[in-house]
């Protein structure tokens, strides 16, 4: 296996809001502060990477303040292209997790606040990871019918996001197999002598792949409460 340190993550925060029920929307990605902003650049990273035929890269990064996984291809708006890489993106310990930014943004649009968040019997539930990993035309199926319209089988090259945590992520890599532990931390916006315990961990597996093969990462299985939208629809 091959560890590809990335400062930015390269997976595609891209935010559907065409798929808006008002006109006049287009779509955006989450920030362009990262390897969104150099597609071009991104693109012909990857593309080398799957002519080469070069297997078992693993990009590792962080920045964003929360927790993802997922699967990197060359042409990501092609769904029959080959995902050549798979990346861990890892989370904040004492910033703001990414979810407190976009739930300030949300509590002062109307129009966006579907998209960030939910109050369920004084809950409130990050419909944010539903709207980065999943796509807005999701979230709003939840805000409409609840956890019965959550995908059962999530499509997109995101698989896993939790921009609510704050934590860490643990990677052991061996010849033939990755595994990754991304760990969320209790509460640590209150002062404490001892580190709080883990709210929970979310396990992922990436055996190595051979050239011309897509990566088969499994996961995330949890101990522990899991993130929304993972466990809500077997409530």
């Amino acid at each position: 296996m091959r560890v590809w340190g990335n400062a930015m993550p390269a997976l595609p925060f891209h935010i559907d809001l065409s798929k808006l029920p008002s006109p006049g929307h287009e779509d955006s990605l989450f920030t362009i502060d990262s390897w969104n902003g150099y597609p071009h650049e991104l693109r012909g990273l990857l593309e080398f990477i799957g002519s080469a035929g070069i297997t078992g890269v693993v990009s590792l990064s962080g920045d964003h303040h929360l927790h993802a996984a997922g699967l990197l291809r060359a042409h990501r708006d092609d769904p029959g292209a080959t995902a050549v890489c798979a990346e861990f993106v890892t989370t904040c310990i004492s910033a703001e997790s990414m979810y407190e930014d976009a739930f300030v943004s949300g509590r002062n649009n109307d129009e966006f606040a579907p998209l960030v968040y939910r109050l369920e019997n004084g809950e409130e539930i990050p419909v944010w990871n539903l709207t980065l990993q999943d796509g807005v035309a999701a979230a709003l199926a939840y805000q409409v019918h609840g956890a019965q319209a959550l995908p059962r089988t999530r499509g997109t090259d995101i698989r896993y996001v939790d921009s609510t945590a704050r934590g860490y992520t643990i990677a052991r890599f061996g010849a033939a197999e990755v595994k990754v532990e991304m760990v969320a931390m209790g509460d640590v916006t209150v002062p404490f002598e001892q580190a709080p315990a883990a709210a929970y961990r979310a396990f992922f597996r990436l055996p190595l792949w051979e050239a011309g093969e897509e990566p088969r990462l499994s996961g995330p299985d949890f101990t522990g409460p899991p993130a929304f939208p993972f466990g809500a629809d077997e409530v």
